[in-house]
């Protein structure tokens, strides 16, 4: 596990330095000061790749509190600002119910998304397929879990949810998206379909959730679910379902099909 974590950061973040060296090598003025024989330092591609490695980091902490902040908490906060603070607290949750849950969990899967980056790990450094996806789902939802607990604690904090209830809600969101993995998963394995391609399939449950998620902001009396979230046996009977659903994770054995599917060399 830890030569496949160790291979895949390196893609990662000398596929992001390659990219990066290309791009400003074009601009003007400043493209002059990238040679060609930079590509094949060493030493340069090392220090970037350090640098691209710590800012995937961060930027996986900004997206939390960007989309935690700017979706739910700033709207609750603004448009029904003469509310009480566990009222507005009521509001972003039923923002982060519908749409970090649900519509996430619709729209995503990192087993079937069509990615450059496994098309070059499975297809052409002949990684093992269960070896590459299981490598990518374990650093991908850990570090969901880890972004999501200072978003939670620093933004919902103050409008009145309990310090302890951050990591039980990060807990919550990261068991349910490994659930929704593990389900679109069998559903290909099933049935052949992939859902996150279906224009229809994907992008109707969303605008039905974003609804959900916005009308009591617009309409007094409009009720809110996402209180439902801070009920310990909902919390437990979530995590334990991710729970079981990462165990199928790790067991599953046909991940090639899967992969194939979402590397197909015109995708």
């Amino acid at each position: 596990m830890l030569r496949s974590i160790n291979a895949l950061f390196r893609i990662r973040t000398v596929s992001a330095v390659n990219r990066l060296l290309y791009y400003v090598g074009r601009l003007p003025v400043v493209g002059r000061l990238v040679p060609a024989s930079a590509y094949r330092s060493a030493r340069a591609k090392s220090l970037l790749s350090a640098v691209v490695w710590i800012g995937t980091i961060l930027y996986a902490f900004a997206a939390r509190f960007m989309f935690l902040g700017f979706a739910a908490v700033v709207p609750a906060a603004t448009i029904r600002d003469e509310l009480a603070a566990d009222e507005q607290l009521a509001l972003a949750l039923n923002v982060f119910l519908f749409m970090g849950f649900l519509a996430a969990g619709v729209s995503y899967a990192a087993v079937l998304e069509t990615k450059k980056e496994k098309y070059v790990a499975v297809k052409l450094m002949r990684f093992s397929p269960g070896a590459y996806m299981r490598t990518t789902l374990a650093y991908r939802y850990v570090l969901l879990l880890v972004s999501y607990i200072p978003a939670i604690a620093v933004l919902l904090g103050p409008l009145g949810l309990p310090l302890t209830q951050a990591p039980a809600l990060a807990f919550a969101v990261t068991a349910w998206r490994v659930l929704c993995e593990y389900g679109h998963l069998k559903l290909f394995e099933k049935t052949g379909f992939i859902l996150i391609r279906n224009n229809a399939a994907v992008w109707l449950p969303i605008a039905a959730f974003i609804a959900l998620a916005y009308a009591p902001f617009l309409f007094d009396g409009m009720p809110t679910f996402g209180t439902v979230l801070l009920q310990w046996p909902v919390t437990a009977a979530v995590v334990l379902a991710g729970a079981v659903a990462a165990v199928g994770l790790a067991r599953y054995r046909d991940y090639r099909s899967a992969v194939d599917a979402a590397t197909k060399r015109d995708d």
